[in-house]
C-alpha cells in the first residue's frame, strides 16, 4: 500500500519549522506521517491475518467452520496440562474467559465469523485512508494558495514601483534588474486571479482557518484508529491460540480438540 503524500510545505513553512516554530502545515504533516505509518502496519497485519484464516479453513476442511471457543478451549487446556502451578492455571482460565467474552461481545463464533470481522476492519481502514487522502488533497490546494499569496505579497511592491517609473528607459532597466521577482509576481497573480475580491483582497484568513480544520480532522481520524488497534491486539491473541492448537492437533479427530473447563 502506497503512503499518503504529505502536504507541500513551501520555503516559508520549512524555514519556520527549521527555527523550531510549529506551523499548521507542519503539524498536519506530522499527523499524516504518524497516521500513515499506523495504517500501513495495521493493513499489513490484516492482510496476514486474512491469509492465515484462509489457510485455517483449508486445513480443517470441515463441513462447518469450527467454533473458535472450542479451538481456544483446547489451546488453553494444553497450556494447563503443561503447568503445575495453580496460579498459572487460574491465569490461563482468566485469559480464556476474557477471550471468549470478547468473541461473544463481537458475535464471533466461528473461523468464518472471524474472517468476516477482519474484512470489515480492513474496510474501516480503507475508509480512514480515503479521509486522509481527501484531507491531504485539500490541504495541498490550500497551502499552494497560501504560498502563492505570500509570493504575491513579497513581489507586489516591485511591480508597483516599476509601474511608477514614468520614463520608459528607466522602467525597462528596472524591469531587467528585477526580472526574477517580476516573474514570480506574474505567476502568483495568474494562480490567484480567481480568488481576488472586488477590492483586490485574498481570503488568506479563511484559508488558514480551513487548514487548521483539516488538522483537527486528522486528529479525529487518529482517535478513531486507537480502538481498532485494541481490537487488533485481541485478534492477535486469538490467532496465536488457534494457530498453536491446530498445529499441535493437526491430524487428530475434531472431538479430541474440544475440552471442558
Amino acid at each position: 500500500m502506497e503512503e499518503t503524500p504529505t502536504v507541500h510545505e513551501g520555503p516559508t513553512v520549512r524555514a519556520m519549522e527549521a527555527k523550531g516554530i510549529r506551523t499548521n502545515v507542519g503539524d498536519l504533516n506530522r499527523r499524516i506521517r504518524a497516521t500513515n505509518a499506523a495504517i500501513q502496519r495495521l493493513r499489513k497485519k490484516i492482510a496476514e491475518l486474512l491469509s492465515w484464516l484462509g489457510e485455517v479453513k483449508e486445513e480443517l476442511s470441515a463441513p462447518q467452520s469450527p467454533k473458535l471457543t472450542d479451538i481456544l478451549a483446547a489451546y488453553y487446556g494444553q497450556r494447563n496440562a503443561g503447568v503445575w502451578s495453580s496460579k498459572a492455571k487460574v491465569g490461563n482460565l482468566k485469559r480464556y474467559t476474557e477471550t471468549v467474552n470478547f468473541l461473544l461481545e463481537k458475535k464471533l463464533y466461528t473461523v468464518d465469523d472471524l474472517e468476516a470481522y477482519v474484512s470489515g476492519l480492513s474496510g474501516k481502514m480503507d475508509g480512514l485512508k480515503a479521509e486522509i487522502n481527501q484531507a491531504k488533497t485539500r490541504s495541498k490546494a490550500i497551502q499552494d494558495l497560501l504560498n502563492f499569496s505570500q509570493m504575491y505579497v513579497d513581489t507586489k511592491s516591485i511591480y508597483d514601483q516599476m509601474n511608477g517609473i514614468k520614463f520608459k528607459s528607466r522602467r525597462e532597466k528596472y524591469k531587467a534588474e528585477h526580472d526574477n521577482e517580476l516573474r514570480r509576481f506574474y505567476l502568483a497573480r495568474r494562480k490567484l486571479k480567481d480568488y481576488f475580491s472586488e477590492d483586490g483582497k485574498l481570503p488568506i484568513s479563511t484559508w488558514r482557518r480551513e487548514l487548521a480544520g483539516l488538522e483537527q480532522s486528522v486528529q479525529r481520524i487518529s482517535a478513531e484508529r486507537r480502538p481498532l488497534w485494541e481490537e487488533w491486539k485481541k485478534l492477535s491473541s486469538i490467532k496465536a491460540g488457534v494457530h498453536n492448537t491446530l498445529r499441535q492437533t493437526e491430524h487428530t479427530p475434531r472431538e479430541q480438540h474440544e475440552m471442558e473447563w
